[in-house]
């Protein structure tokens, strides 16, 4: 009977889990029915071909008897045809427990032997490999391997340690005889190398070999510390640091006896990640050279060069997605360039646009660029690194809603600017009376307003109490279109105009 590695009979979390696993059940115990139905036939062709045997040439149930047994034998063809067909389905499914009695896996196994358990059979071996290196008359040589009736045996002397049935040999994908082969040198050679890393002269080289490291991660530190004494001298004694600081036009940012303070620790901290990283890939030395320790060697190697190969990996995969933001972004450029290009074609007045002013065109190409922007924006999203991460999404709905609340009244202003610029109800140094207030427009943006009164005082006025109070314009845009000259029935109006656009 195969044995998966991981227990069927674990909580299952899903019903696809628990399909899955009831399929795994249902084709270890077929495996397992043809494995008996196996041995029955077996042994009942053992019966037969004694039986066989013992005929004589002439006897009638001779040729019955050979019948059957070949019967027998097409029928053990076809059910080890059928249990190949299913060990290989399983294969990529079934881990088995490996026989790793010196930390290294030696081979691993699949299957349960009478009332062993494939674990129990795997624990057996070790704790018997364990006593033969432990043994120090042990010789590979006497490893023998004996052929009993349904299995092959490996033996040291009258102990046995292993037996290898068909089974095994038909999940490794050969025979019993040439497994058992694989599985003797295996054991031999791990027994050696075991014998050999644990031997007095081995651990005596090794120990050695330690407190070398140890000697060259001293002599190290030692020329780390004295090259960064060195460097802090020579940087001590530079006039420029020592006499000029940090200036930033009139403002000294950095006096320079904080300066050298800063670059001191600046300087202090990189020598102690340069100590700390040299005393992390000593100890990874170090732990590599004894067998015992090698585990922690290799975990603390891969702490580093998991993040790095997972980081390197991840830029790797992201170029594609990089290459495609990059081309976006230049077609965005081109195409806010040339949308920039219209809008200063109109403001010279070599682009003329029926029914469109020359002063629309900046506000107009402003409301363009920001939707080409957010439409860019869009485009590029779902090519950013992390955008299905559910902190980036969190992070994004945070700051929409802090816009959204926080911006409702800046808001209001920039779309009352905006109707206020394309109902050209006044220009830059127009007399206005807004509300209240009477004097020259000196500014207009999207926010705001401001104008200077004849008292000289600035007064900004949001665009929206523009856009709630009426607006009178005393400038010469109230002339447009009145011929003074020839309709003298509108002299005062020609003259109130004209009294508001002298400068006070």
């Amino acid at each position: 009977m195969l044995t998966y590695a991981q227990s069927t009979d674990s909580v299952i979390h899903s019903e696809t889990d628990t399909a899955h696993s009831d399929n795994l059940k249902n084709q270890l115990n077929s495996v397992q029915q043809l494995s008996a139905e196996g041995v029955a036939d077996s042994l009942k062709r053992t019966e037969l071909e004694a039986r066989v045997a013992r005929l004589t040439l002439n006897d009638a149930q001779r040729s019955a008897l050979v019948k059957e047994l070949n019967a027998l034998k097409q029928k053990d063809s076809l059910r080890t045809i059928r249990q190949k067909q299913q060990v290989d389905s399983l294969r990529k499914f079934v881990k088995g427990f490996p026989v790793k009695p010196f930390r290294d896996t030696i081979f691993s196994l699949y299957l349960k032997q009478g009332s062993f358990t494939a674990k129990d059979r795997a624990d057996a071996i070790e704790q018997r490999l364990i006593r033969l290196a432990d043994n120090y008359r042990f010789s590979t040589d006497s490893l023998k391997i004996s052929e009993a009736e349904q299995t092959t045996d490996i033996i040291y002397a009258d102990e046995l340690i292993m037996s290898v049935s068909d089974m095994d040999a038909l999940w490794e994908n050969t025979s019993r005889e040439k497994l058992a082969q694989k599985l003797r040198a295996a054991m031999g050679s791990a027994i050696n190398i075991h014998r050999d890393e644990t031997s007095i002269q081995t651990l005596v080289k090794e120990g050695l070999l330690a407190l070398l490291v140890i000697g060259v991660l001293s002599l190290l530190i030692f020329f780390i510390n004295r090259l960064f004494k060195w460097f802090t001298s020579k940087l001590a004694l530079s006039e420029r640091v020592s006499k000029k600081g940090v200036h930033i036009r009139n403002y000294q940012l950095l006096t320079p006896a904080r300066q050298l303070g800063l670059i001191n620790t600046v300087i202090g901290l990189v020598r102690w990640v340069i100590i700390l990283i040299t005393i992390y890939f000593a100890l990874t030395i170090l732990f590599s050279i004894f067998p015992f320790t090698r585990d922690i060697s290799t975990a603390l190697l891969g702490y580093i060069l998991s993040p790095l190969r997972r980081i390197g990996e991840a830029i790797w995969n992201y170029i594609p997605n990089l290459i495609t933001i990059i081309i976006l972004v230049v077609v965005f450029r081109y195409m806010l360039r040339f949308f920039n290009f219209i809008k200063l074609e109109i403001e010279r007045g070599q682009l003329t646009i029926p029914g469109f002013y020359p002063d629309w065109a900046n506000p107009t190409y402003q409301i363009i660029r920001v939707l080409i922007l957010a439409f860019m924006l869009v485009v590029i999203f779902p090519y950013l690194p992390g955008n299905e991460s559910p902190i980036f999404k969190g992070v994004s709905v945070f700051v929409g809603v802090l816009f959204t609340f926080g911006s409702a009244g800046a808001l209001g202003n920039v779309v009352a600017g905006l109707v206020l610029t394309y109902m050209r109800a006044f220009k830059i140094g127009d007399r206005v009376k807004i509300g209240e207030v009477t004097g020259d427009i000196i500014e207009k943006n999207l926010l705001v307003t401001r104008i200077r009164t004849i008292q000289n005082e600035i007064i900004s006025i949001p665009n929206s109490t523009v856009m709630s109070n009426h607006t009178v314009n005393y400038s010469s845009d109230a002339t447009h279109g009145i011929d003074c000259a020839h309709n003298s029935y509108l002299w005062v109006r020609c003259a109130m105009a004209a009294s508001a656009s002298i400068a006070y």
